[in-house]
């Protein structure tokens, strides 16, 4: 789940806690806390997290972390900090990340539902078949109703009109990939559909 630019105040103190169950990853950038009290950490980490610089004051530490590496982050600015220990390729890697800019998610309207497509409509044989028939299919947006939980073993190409794959909270099976590729618009966006693993390996998205 990732936050940006949060500001968060409390009048009588209190602390800002990240309690995410099973393998959630909770991101917060650009975030000022504030109106705490000197008793309280600004945020309490549970689970897996990640901040790249958030400021606060009024707390007595910025993160008391009680997952992962179990280091705490003190003062009143967090340059970057992760919960857990940095994994890498190459043991000579820097632990931090880029420090590259964070683009906000661009907004994509909602289409006309005569614009929608479900993901199986257009014929196929394998499901990955048929989502890339719906994909050429002309419409917009495509849609996977909740329960069909298509398995996705080859490459989908998104492309032409489609600017939105929204799984009504499904989830998609298989080692495929779904590939964005030239379409006619600058932004696709794909919601609301969890991947589960088959093996070692989920259904990927590459662009």
């Amino acid at each position: 789940m990732p936050v940006r630019s949060i500001r968060y105040w409390l009048c009588s103190g209190g602390e800002a806690r990240t309690e995410l169950g099973g393998h959630g990853t909770f991101v917060l950038v650009d975030a000022h806390l504030t109106g705490g009290a000197s008793s309280h950490p600004a945020i309490i980490n549970q689970s897996t997290m990640w901040v790249r610089n958030i400021t606060q004051s009024g707390y007595g530490k910025a993160i008391d972390n009680q997952s992962g590496s179990g280091f705490d982050q003190s003062g009143t600015h967090v340059d970057e900090w992760s919960s857990h220990a940095v994994e890498k390729l190459w043991t000579n890697s820097i632990d931090e990340s880029l420090n590259l800019p964070v683009r906000n998610t661009p907004e994509i309207p909602w289409d006309d539902l005569s614009d929608w497509g479900k993901w199986n409509a257009f014929g196929g044989s394998t499901d990955t078949e048929k989502l890339q028939n719906a994909i050429h299919g002309g419409k917009s947006t495509i849609y996977i109703p909740n329960g069909d939980m298509p398995v996705i073993d080859g490459t989908v190409y998104i492309r032409g009109k489609v600017r939105r794959i929204i799984g009504c909270e499904d989830v998609m099976k298989g080692v495929g990939v779904l590939k964005c590729v030239n379409g006619e618009h600058a932004a696709v966006i794909i919601e609301r559909i969890e991947g589960e693993a088959q093996g070692s390996w989920a259904p990927s998205v590459e662009h």
